[in-house]
């Protein structure tokens, strides 16, 4: 039978090694005292001396009857704020891909080095206002606002138009109501078309709303509000009663929402000189996670392509 100090010594060995290895990380369980008493050939009672041994060292912790764990080792990671937290994952996941990390910030500048410009193909002014401003303040992008229907255009206008704005800029963003007719028409050019949608965010925000009670969304254009009515209410029916109303006539009649709690679009809230924001009150992003991933896609892909082109 091995003497008590070998059973002590072979245990700190095995923890030591395992956790350098990443085999064992603080907090997993370690080896029991009956696996250990199996493979030294001695008794439970000499595995528990050893391990309280290196328990008053600070190598584990002994849980009662739970069993014995690997203790918090002596590095302390540092408390960032989320930001900070965020920075680190880049870092991080840039020097998984062995990408030195003096050399980062100049590949990153690479791909925002020349302001790029998007159409922006919508026929509501309220979504036109809401997803082109996080376009220009969130992303540096110059917008190129093509409004389907305008003054009375027809089908053949709006293709020209369409058209027009893509040749003149470096990718396309829409919405699912005009998907179709913009990537045909982008189809020839091969630029980018970004269909991009709501933030899971914005709809669990009016959602809430909905279920504490009824909710009018207050809107710039008409075009709008049929939209909502034809769509959109349908969509929040099982959350709560929702309304959808032109600001001229919330303006006209404010006692139209009393038992309301009114969202105003960013397109009604800019007529009223107010703080651009959509209709939450908190500051939440109008465009998806999955949007703002291809927009961004979609710079790099350009500003790729234009360092390939001959000078």
């Amino acid at each position: 039978m091995l003497p008590q100090n070998d059973v002590q010594e072979y245990l700190r060995r095995r923890l030591l090694a395992d956790l350098h290895l990443g085999r064992l990380k603080p907090g997993d369980r370690a080896p029991s005292l009956r696996i250990v008493a199996s493979e030294l050939g001695v008794g439970i009672r000499a595995v528990s001396r050893a391990y309280a041994h290196l328990a008053n060292e600070g190598l584990v912790t002994i849980r009662g009857r739970s069993g014995v764990y690997v203790a918090p080792q002596a590095s302390v990671e540092p408390i960032l704020s989320e930001p900070q937290a965020w920075y680190s994952a880049i870092l991080t996941d840039a020097w998984k891909r062995r990408i030195p990390l003096p050399q980062l910030p100049e590949l990153l500048q690479q791909f925002v080095s020349r302001r790029l410009s998007c159409a922006c193909i919508e026929s509501t002014e309220d979504h036109m206002v809401a997803f082109c401003a996080e376009l220009e303040e969130d992303f540096g992008l110059d917008t190129v606002s093509v409004m389907l229907g305008e003054g009375g255009a027809d089908e053949a206008e709006d293709k020209r138009r369409i058209q027009e704005a893509i040749e003149s800029t470096d990718f396309v963003v829409t919405t699912a109501f005009h998907a179709a007719e913009v990537r045909a028409a982008a189809q020839a050019s091969g630029k980018p078309v970004v269909v991009v949608s709501v933030n899971d965010a914005l709809v669990q925000a009016i959602q809430r709303a909905l279920r504490v009670g009824p909710v009018v969304i207050v809107a710039a254009d008409h075009r709008f509000v049929d939209r909502a009515e034809r769509y959109l209410i349908g969509a929040f029916a099982e959350h709560g009663h929702m309304r959808v109303l032109l600001i001229d006539q919330w303006l006209a009649d404010p006692q139209i929402v009393a038992d309301a709690a009114p969202m105003l679009t960013r397109a009604a809230r800019k007529q009223l000189n107010q703080p651009a924001m959509d209709l939450a009150a908190e500051p939440l992003p109008f465009l998806s996670l999955d949007a703002a991933r291809v927009i961004t896609q979609s710079m790099i892909s350009v500003q790729v392509e234009a360092e390939l082109q001959p000078a």
